[in-house]
């Protein structure tokens, strides 16, 4: 990834904050790309805050996740992708967008530019075998009172990500293993002093025998299958 300066508010993007102070909920909605080239004059910090969208847009991208590093800081990611690229480009400036809860349209909220074209990286266009990808960090300060949400329809999930979800997964899995509920079918009685933690009792009425196939009748309308069978002393 290329050599990018600071980022900078701009001027509607402090008013979004404003508007967050005072109790409004704001939403940053993507991530945009460019390949416009600055003047020094044009990167200082006074002439970034005008702008209101890159000089040369090239791709835009929605969040894969978000998350409020401290009280006045959010980190904001998305995964850059040359997927849809047909030509490639150097990558000199990232911007993002937001916007107020409920309105239509959002806007440039801030911007970041290389320091100079020969410490920015060529972006390629994807030669229909291999896709490259840029996991791409923004950090923006909000105020301490900012509720924030972000926009991420659509966006794809980042591997850390998957693979949280994957533990969280087995994690739940091993838990209901561990709390596996037993079903008895008998047509004795058991007495509820001599019944077992986490298990059911099916007392079978009537004189008919007890089933030896996969599948308990239980009602006309409910019946169960059998999809492991313990010994009859558990």
């Amino acid at each position: 990834m290329g050599n990018f300066n600071s980022a900078v508010l701009t001027a509607k993007g402090n008013e979004l904050l404003t508007s967050a102070i005072a109790g409004r909920k704001i939403i940053f909605t993507r991530l945009v790309t460019g390949s416009g080239v600055y003047t020094e004059e044009e990167k200082t910090r006074a002439a970034l805050e005008q702008r209101t969208a890159l000089k040369q847009q090239r791709q835009e991208f929605t969040f894969s996740s978000y998350e409020k590093v401290s009280q006045t800081s959010v980190l904001l990611t998305a995964l850059i992708t040359n997927r849809e690229l047909t030509e490639g480009y150097k990558m000199m400036e990232i911007g993002i967008y937001g916007k107020e809860n409920g309105a239509e349209e959002d806007f440039l909220c801030s911007i970041s530019v290389t320091t100079n074209l020969e410490e920015s990286d060529t972006f390629p266009a994807f030669n229909g075998l291999r896709e490259s990808q840029i996991i791409q960090d923004y950090y923006i300060t909000i105020s301490d009172t900012a509720e924030v949400t972000v926009e991420m329809t659509g966006a794809p999930a980042l591997a850390d990500d998957l693979e949280k979800i994957k533990n969280t997964l087995q994690q739940e899995i091993r838990v209901l293993q561990e709390e596996k509920v037993n079903i008895v079918v008998t047509d004795k009685y058991i007495p509820i002093a001599e019944r077992k933690e986490k298990t059911f009792y099916l007392i079978k009425l009537g004189s008919g025998p007890l089933p030896t196939n996969d599948t308990i009748k239980i009602s006309p309308y409910f019946g169960a299958k059998i999809v492991e069978r313990g010994s009859k002393n558990e």
